[in-house]
């Protein structure tokens, strides 16, 4: 598969910083805000001008994957990266390897 690195580090300060960010913008929970019309006009935006394909040459069930949560909610294009389904399931299953 085409998963790349990523330069972004999981760790429990950057969750801390997520909780932060999510509880300033009155949501409960990253799920919450991956459902909401800000995450929705987002993803739009960066559709209009990108192709939906993943790295591994996917074009089915692409979604976003954050690479870094410091900007959670005005996040900017190169926050995030696009990812099939079944790449972004593996990506996550070892985020600890990267």
């Amino acid at each position: 598969m085409g998963l790349s690195r990523h330069s972004y580090k999981f760790n429990s300060t950057n969750t801390h910083s997520m909780s932060s960010r999510l509880k300033r913008m009155k949501f409960s929970s990253y799920s919450e805000y991956l459902k909401s019309a800000r995450w929705k006009r987002f993803k739009l935006r960066y559709f209009k001008s990108r192709r939906k394909v993943c790295s591994c040459g996917s074009t089915s069930s692409i979604q976003l994957h954050h690479k870094t949560y410091v900007r959670l909610g005005r996040e900017k294009f190169s926050d995030v990266k696009r990812m099939c389904y079944k790449c972004h399931k593996k990506y996550h299953k070892n985020k600890r390897k990267y």
